[in-house]
């Protein structure tokens, strides 16, 4: 067990089914970790983000006074970023029956059924750990103290 500080490693092995383009079934599993780091989610947002710094002219400043910033979301990144992220293992493998390594070169090659699938699955499982972490808890939270 890990420091409650620390997110643990823990996973759930998945087990999905495929179909396929010409119909046929495939069996497959895929196994994703219970959570992020926030240091893994962190690198998620920046994957897919472009911040931009809107820089205005000398007299535009003084007139508003405000140099904003904004942040792009690649929501088409997004899907491949947190999947990457997610993942720790799968069943993949090619032709010669050779395992298939988790990059994100192959799950670009995806057909789109596989990609959607195993995207609402991740999906499925952050939702459920999300209630989890809702679910009501024994009284306890954060403590304050007075000085």
């Amino acid at each position: 067990m890990s420091a409650p500080w620390f997110v643990s490693p823990d996973t759930d092995k998945i087990e999905l089914t495929w179909e396929a383009p010409d119909g046929s079934e495939h069996p497959l599993w895929i196994e994703v970790k219970h959570m992020l780091t926030v240091g893994e989610d962190r690198a998620v947002m920046r994957a897919v983000s472009k911040v931009k710094q809107a820089v205005k002219s000398k007299k535009d400043r003084k007139e508003t006074d405000d140099n904003s910033t904004t942040a792009d979301l690649d929501w088409t990144e997004y899907s491949f970023a947190r999947m990457l992220a997610y993942l720790v293992d799968w069943s993949l493998a090619d032709e010669k029956g050779n395992k298939v390594k988790i990059s994100r070169e192959q799950i670009g090659n995806f057909h789109e059924s596989l990609f959607e699938l195993i995207d609402k699955t991740i999906d499925a499982h952050v939702e459920s750990r999300e209630q989890e972490k809702k679910a009501p808890s024994s009284g306890r939270g954060r403590k304050r103290t007075s000085t």
